[in-house]
């Protein structure tokens, strides 16, 4: 699944998971782990990274490299919070599923009810949004947006800001008929989640995911502050061309993400994640079935995205990326086995963001096979 590279115009919030399938038992697990984490800084632009691996509920490994902000020496810990990115799609897209299983919402549900400024609303489902097939398109790449945001990062947006320039926008394809990452899809289910619970997303995260997993240092702040402790994200977004001095993005308004994209989690807390999503918990097994069912249109080899969620390999997860920041998540099933990566940078090299780069590392560490 191939999406933009970050440069001034072109804007990331989000990434699905890739890696390598798990095979063989490695020989000595930690000496591998260890070797692909160096691999991943020394090839990766991160001041930081934290990896984990997890078999079933028992951490494995994990480790730490780098410092906590671009130009310093304080070594991360594991404690540190990180805006998750679109991890939080995952999360909106759990919180759907469990609308699904309660009789509130189907799948098959068109939005016209709670969006009806949107054109051709009665052709979009909620099954169109959460595999990103709706056509509509991703306020993201409008210069529109763009525009607004590198000027101001600190800005607040509302949801209804952002879904105005998504919607003025000429659709992308035909409802159904395609595939588009596309982060005004989970804007708009994290909306939908709101108006049919009666709550905030952030109180029905709360309520329904969080405090169900015991996720207790996960969030979804409003504002530009982050929980301590916290480490810093630098970026390069939103500077002129060719500039390498990267800026610190720490506290610029996660706010444009919404339920796209303003989560935030710790290390731990994205290990009990990764297995609850990978696992379906909260769901009915039915509906985990459904959740894994791919997109015909994004399949590229063993790569497909779901509803809010990737498969790749036998793996089901999804990368995160904010200015600053780039996380990923990943879970498989059949081995029962976790891995989480943080890194405190959204700036790729020619071997992929950091994050999602160093899982890939760590994948074919833990048992390479073709």
């Amino acid at each position: 699944m191939d999406l933009p590279h970050p440069s001034r115009r072109q804007f990331l919030a989000g990434l699905l998971a890739t890696g390598a399938a798990l095979g063989t038992r490695a020989i000595d697990l930690t000496t591998r782990l260890e070797q692909a984490l160096d691999q991943a800084t020394r090839r990766g632009r991160s001041p930081g990274l934290i990896a984990g691996v997890w078999r079933g509920e028992k951490e494995e490994w994990s480790s730490i490299r780098g410092v906590t902000a671009w130009g310093n020496k304080e070594r991360p810990t594991l404690a540190l919070h990180t805006r998750v990115g679109s991890i939080t799609k995952t999360m909106v897209g759990t919180l759907i599923l469990q609308l699904v299983d309660e009789g509130q919402l189907t799948l098959e549900q068109t939005v016209d009810r709670w969006f009806p400024d949107l054109p051709r609303a009665r052709e979009i489902n909620l099954e169109m949004l959460g595999r990103m097939s709706s056509g509509i398109a991703s306020y993201t790449f409008s210069d529109k947006f763009t525009d607004q945001y590198f000027a101001h990062p600190e800005k607040a947006w509302s949801e209804e800001e952002l879904l105005e320039i998504a919607f003025a926008a000429p659709r992308v394809f035909e409802p159904g008929r395609g595939f588009q990452y596309c982060n005004t899809n989970f804007v708009m289910l994290g909306k939908i989640v709101e108006k049919v619970r009666g709550t905030s997303l952030d109180e029905a995260l709360r309520k329904h995911l969080f405090d169900p997993l015991k996720m207790t240092r996960s969030s979804y702040p409003m504002g530009l502050e982050l929980p301590e402790p916290y480490w810093s994200g630098c970026t390069l977004q939103g500077t002129p061309d060719g500039t390498t001095q990267p800026v610190d993005a720490t506290h610029w308004s996660p706010t444009f993400g919404a339920g796209a994209g303003q989560a935030v989690s710790d290390f731990h807390d994205l290990s009990l994640w990764a297995r609850a999503l990978g696992r379906g918990a909260t769901l009915k097994p039915e509906t985990q079935r459904t959740r894994l069912l791919a997109n015909t249109y994004s399949s590229k080899g063993g790569r497909h995205y779901c509803f809010g969620v990737g498969r790749e390999n036998g793996w089901i997860g999804h990368a995160g990326t904010l200015p600053g920041y780039n996380t990923q998540i990943s879970y498989l099933p059949k081995q029962d086995i976790s891995i989480v990566v943080m890194a405190n940078t959204d700036t790729g090299t020619d071997h992929g963001l950091p994050a999602v780069d160093a899982f890939q590392l760590l994948a074919a560490a833990i048992a390479p096979s073709p």
